[in-house]
């Protein structure tokens, strides 16, 4: 891969503003996913934006080849630039990394732009849902230049209730499942009749089996309770 020094003047531009991306920050973090193809896309995302460190995101078989182009970037522009690993799930994953990769850069950085213009088209989308959770600025490439992907940060207490949430936190810290009520009832002080309220919901409000956020199983006479991958990426957005 060919790289000129004609990127670094962006990565230390003074009073840099990039139109509707985000008014002049001093320190942005670049996010981008790494793939074989469209590696190009990322430098070219360089060259229009500021950056002060970057973190890779890819798959396993593309170690090596993700940190030599990283070596390229850091011999160019000197900032701080790691390699992330993601292995299935893909999706639950990727979220996870990006909690990951949001706490090591807090107070490091003014603003995080995601750059998913290359990569796998799996982790693309699982990189596009951690932007939109995260509330992150997502860009791709389009003739040359980054575009802006829409991006809305979720109100997640609108969504889902506190109550409804510790029922969740108590499954995962639980393992993910209960094998009755009573033992999640246990778990949260709730009452069945408080507990059912929230699993099922009503007419007028949908509980966490109709949100996707829960499964519900008979077992016997017993009713297994379980956090589904969605309930768990609602978590890790909250976290």
């Amino acid at each position: 891969m060919a790289m000129d020094s004609e990127i670094c003047p962006v990565a230390g531009a003074e009073n840099y503003r990039y139109d509707s991306l985000n008014d002049y920050v001093h320190e942005v973090l670049h996010i981008a996913t790494f793939g074989e193809e469209d590696k190009e896309s990322i430098t070219l995302a360089i060259r229009y934006l500021p950056i002060s460190g970057m973190a890779l995101i890819t798959f396993e078989n593309l170690h090596d080849e993700a940190w030599l182009f990283a070596g390229e970037i850091r011999e160019i522009l000197n900032i701080p630039l790691n390699v992330y690993l993601v292995e299935k799930p893909i999706l639950l994953n990727t979220m996870r990394l990006f909690r990951q990769i949001i706490e090591e850069s807090r107070g490091k950085y003014d603003d995080i732009v995601v750059n998913v213009s290359s990569g796998d088209k799996h982790l693309v989308c699982a990189a596009v849902t951690s932007s939109f959770v995260n509330g992150l600025k997502a860009i791709t490439v389009v003739e040359g230049k980054p575009q802006l992907l829409p991006i809305i940060k979720l109100s997640y207490t609108e969504i889902v209730s506190p109550s409804k949430t510790t029922i969740l936190k108590a499954l995962e810290r639980s393992g993910g499942a209960v094998e009755d009520l009573e033992e999640l009832c246990h778990l949260t002080s709730f009452g069945k009749p408080l507990l059912s309220y929230h699993l099922n919901g009503t007419g007028s409000s949908r509980g966490l089996v109709q949100l996707g956020l829960v499964r519900t199983l008979e077992k016997g006479k017993k009713k297994v309770v379980e956090i589904t991958e969605l309930g768990r990426m609602f978590l890790l957005g909250i976290s």
